[in-house]
């Protein structure tokens, strides 16, 4: 046993020492999982924020070119499929601008 800073016996103060860093590796096993579990649910919840992020810019892209479409017929172009590709590409960028910043700050944050 350990009294005040002094070892009665080396006996004791092995079974303490190995038993202080049992107790440690557990703990950190047990703040590791918990934090993998807020990782893991802060990653699942981002997957219904990036199809938003694409999806927003894709339909009002559309709606964009089926009024030009109505407005200002042409015989060669469909402006509504052009602006449907333009809102997907736009949302697509920002999706992958939006993750990496996020991905960031978990590094950062987990790290």
């Amino acid at each position: 046993m350990v009294r005040e800073g002094n070892i009665e016996n080396k006996k004791s103060s092995k079974i303490d020492r190995n038993m202080q860093i049992d107790v440690s590796k557990k703990i950190d096993r047990k703040l590791n999982a918990k934090t993998r579990k807020q990782f893991l649910l802060r990653a699942f919840s981002l997957f219904g924020l990036i199809g938003w992020s694409v999806a927003i810019p894709t339909i009002i892209c559309a709606y964009i070119g089926m009024y030009v479409d109505r407005h200002y017929p042409s015989k060669y172009i469909s402006y509504t499929l052009y602006f449907i590709l333009f809102g997907l590409v736009a949302g697509c960028y920002n999706a992958f601008r939006w993750m990496k910043r996020e991905k960031d700050r978990l590094d950062k944050e987990y790290s």
